[in-house]
């Protein structure tokens, strides 16, 4: 038998769905400046005051359509300000949630010449796909979420035993025996018999020998006497065991940060987006999303080049560790136990792990094709 607590260091309660990208091991100062090879990184730009967009072409940039925005906003790409203005929603392919969808932004005055902009592609066999994400969501902190879990063990014990008192109830008696330092462990024994013998004073002291059935005559109320048997010799012990199951998120700081992961799987089960999970053994620049994140780019290698292939779209960040009475936002790596935002009970303990997930919307081969004719690109 299983029990699981939860020592919350840092709590932070807030009900917000998940939409920065949040490492490993809750450094919130890690990876806040291009990676090497920059894989993407000077491809992005800010989106209004608080999102992102991924420049595709010397005037058009791309972004996750329910981040919104609208024609006269402004998008900011090395410190100079672009209006906008027009726009064109990317035919949605994914069961007619505009949510998913993605939408292509133009600016009046085309980015400078040296300006980075993203190539992209699409790609089909996703399932394995390593990618790097991007991300100005909400930061990670140092403060650990740790599940404590007890678990009570049966141990059978082949050595002797000395009983020292008893405890007597209605039905069952119960006998306290000592075994060396371990003392004041409780056995209740099987009544056989009940007979009419009177009340008789009993030894002080029994042994009961190595695991082997033991016939006592204990007694009882009255004038009965109740013959007893112990079967086995068995006490229940806890063990205790404390994991770091993730890291608690603090507010929005709109940073940039970048991460890795892996694509796990995708398609129609997921709404046809793609998704990776946050395992603790996948490296140290293993990321989850967080909120804010959304609009950021992932990108793989293809050919040698980095290439956009996703936008981030949402995350599990928002848990329960009481059933929804209490919220609080963290990046995990084990769910177990814990009510996910949206689930209305904790995921089971005794079936595996459960990484949280982050979610992305796939550049498609047909929203490739529709985002080239748009933007004049080859």
């Amino acid at each position: 038998m299983k029990t699981i607590m939860w020592i919350l260091f840092a709590l932070f309660i807030s009900v917000i769905q998940a939409v920065g990208v949040s490492i490993l091991g809750g450094d919130p100062n890690a990876n806040i400046s291009a990676p090497v090879g920059d894989r993407g990184w000077s491809a992005h730009g800010q989106w209004m005051t608080n999102s992102t967009g991924i420049k595709v072409s010397t005037n058009w940039f791309l972004a996750s359509t329910h981040v919104k925005g609208q024609v006269g906003d402004w998008f900011t790409n090395q410190g100079v300000g672009h209006q906008v203005i027009s726009k064109h929603v990317v035919t949605n392919t994914f069961g007619g949630d505009v949510n998913y969808g993605l939408t292509l932004w133009k600016v009046g005055a085309s980015f400078p010449t040296n300006t980075v902009i993203a190539e992209i592609v699409a790609v089909t066999n996703f399932v394995g796909l390593p990618v790097t994400v991007f991300g100005r969501g909400m930061p990670s902190t140092t403060n650990p979420v740790i599940r404590q879990t007890v678990t009570m063990v049966t141990n059978t014990y082949n050595d002797p035993f000395r009983i020292v008192g008893w405890d007597f109830g209605p039905t069952n008696h119960t006998l306290e025996i000592e075994r060396g330092t371990n003392s004041g462990i409780h056995f209740t024994l099987e009544q056989t018999e009940a007979l009419e013998l009177g009340w008789t004073a009993l030894p002080g002291t029994y042994l009961i020998g190595t695991n082997q059935a033991v016939t006592v005559s204990v007694p009882a109320t009255g004038t009965q006497s109740c013959f007893y048997r112990v079967m086995c010799v068995t006490d229940m012990v806890s063990s205790t065991n404390f994991a770091t199951i993730g890291w608690y998120l603090a507010e929005h700081d709109r940073v940039f940060r970048w991460g890795e992961n892996v694509v796990r799987d995708g398609g129609p089960l997921e709404g046809n987006l793609w998704y990776s999970t946050f395992d603790p053994d996948d490296g140290a620049y293993e990321c989850a999303l967080s909120d804010g994140d959304s609009s950021g780019g992932a990108f793989t290698l293809v050919g040698g080049v980095w290439k956009l292939v996703a936008l981030n779209l949402a995350s599990q960040t928002l848990f329960s560790a009481d059933e929804g009475a209490s919220w609080f936002t963290a990046t995990i790596t084990d769910m177990a136990g814990l009510t996910p935002w949206g689930r209305g009970t904790p995921l089971p303990t005794d079936q595996g792990v459960f990484p949280s997930k982050s979610w992305y919307t796939p550049l498609t081969p047909q929203a490739v094709a529709e985002i080239k004719a748009v933007a004049g690109l080859p």
